[in-house]
């Protein structure tokens, strides 16, 4: 496999979950999906910001967003026909997630665990463990709300 999966356990527990969920959903639908990025260090998140790939202050900061890509095409699954991408969307719709398709600027293989307007929650309680079950409760309730 030409990309190199994430780490599923640095995410939060309530992600692992729904991120193991959707891979499993995409893999049964015959694709071969990759958590290529799940949790984030600043460093990182600001070298994508710079680079127009993502924000500064992104939710994969906190554990609970996570961008999933095609093992064979990465993120050029429409030069070579393949539907990846349009299955990610539903998929992980049907799951509860906030699909990155629907932001300012469309970012197709991103998913996350809140609401746009819960970030600010979560970047409240900050990035350190010591407020990861608080964090972790954003992201449960988010998943248990009724739609």
């Amino acid at each position: 496999m030409p990309y190199k999966s994430d780490d599923i356990k640095l995410l939060l527990p309530a992600m692992q979950v729904k991120v193991q969920a959707l891979l499993d959903v995409l893999t049964a639908q015959g694709f071969k999906p990759v958590l290529f990025d799940g949790m984030r260090t600043a460093a990182e998140a600001a070298k994508n910001a710079a680079k127009g790939a993502g924000v500064i202050d992104s939710m994969h900061l906190y554990g609970a967003a996570a961008d999933l890509i095609c093992a064979d095409h990465g993120w050029n699954c429409d030069k070579h026909g393949c539907k990846f991408f349009k299955a990610l969307v539903p998929a992980a719709e049907e799951l509860g997630f906030v699909s990155g398709y629907y932001f300012r600027k469309v970012d197709t293989c991103h998913v996350q665990g809140l609401r746009v307007s819960d970030q600010q929650r979560m970047r409240d309680l900050g990035k350190g463990p010591e407020n990861a079950t608080k964090r972790n409760a954003i992201v449960a309730a988010f998943f248990a709300r009724k739609r």
